[in-house]
């Protein structure tokens, strides 16, 4: 398994009503898989992948990826999800 590297992330844009997160992320391989880990609040501590929000130590199964290929899918901006929007694209 690979080491685990933290890295901070910070407030990028707050668009209605939504805080937007910005990090720099190393890649140090081809596909780097990452989670969230959320502290404080009024939930504490809780590990954020795509599978949802969870309490305990997750698998990496469900992990995000990150890619370091410049390709991408053949579909037009429009056509992806609004998690994969940029603040902009949020509010278009």
């Amino acid at each position: 398994m690979a080491a685990l590297e933290r890295v901070k992330a910070s407030a990028d844009a707050h668009v209605a009503g939504e805080v937007w997160w910005r990090a720099e992320v190393p890649l140090h391989n081809p596909v780097v898989s990452y989670r969230w880990l959320m502290t404080g609040g009024r939930l504490g501590y809780r590990w954020l992948n795509g599978a949802g929000s969870h309490r305990q130590e997750v698998s990496p199964a469900d992990d995000f990826k990150l890619s370091a290929d410049p390709g991408g899918p053949d579909e037009p901006p429009r056509a992806r999800s609004a998690s994969t929007r940029t603040p902009a694209e949020a509010t278009s």
